[in-house]
């Protein structure tokens, strides 16, 4: 068993707090399919509804050692791209798009990949700051593309992007 491409395919498995079962379902078939050639045994410990703790072991362990695991999306599957055509409506006086209806294309960007991981509504609950790089003016397309950054346990930081 390659280690790295495990991990890879266990981080892949979404399971955040509530939809773990996938993730025991993964570890459970992948490890029993190593003991079977290896000599060890697998267990499912059932905790709770649609999820248990997975035990593996090999002869009789003098000890054992037990972690927490949980994984939650890649990053790479919370990326969000918005796609928005500047009309004249959406300008200020020099033509250009006005900076509060940007905030708004990009709070939707932030909230759209914030939804994915919480898998339910969000809200902004604030934003630190936002710097304007280039003006974008009427006719032209903004492109916004978001991120989640981080995941705790109750708040999900953003990083939406235009290019």
């Amino acid at each position: 068993m390659d280690p790295f491409a495990f991990t890879r395919a266990l981080i892949d498995v979404e399971s955040i707090t509530g939809f773990e079962k996938a993730a025991g379902e993964f570890l459970f078939a992948a490890l029993s399919k190593l003991a079977a050639s290896t000599g060890g045994v697998v267990e499912r410990m059932a905790v709770g509804p649609e999820r248990f703790n997975v035990l593996a072991t090999w002869g009789t362990p003098v000890v054992t050692l037990s972690t927490h695991m949980d994984t939650v999306p890649s990053i790479a599957d919370t990326v969000t791209e918005t796609i928005q055509w500047v009309f004249p409506e959406h300008a200020g006086a020099p033509g250009q798009i006005h900076g509060g209806r940007m905030m708004q294309w990009i709070t939707q960007a932030g909230t759209m990949a914030a939804a994915r991981v919480a898998r339910g509504t969000v809200l902004l609950g604030a934003m630190d700051d936002i710097d304007f790089l280039h003006p974008v003016k009427v006719g032209e397309i903004a492109i916004l593309r978001a991120r989640v950054e981080y995941i705790g346990t109750s708040s999900l930081p953003q990083n939406p992007k235009t290019p």
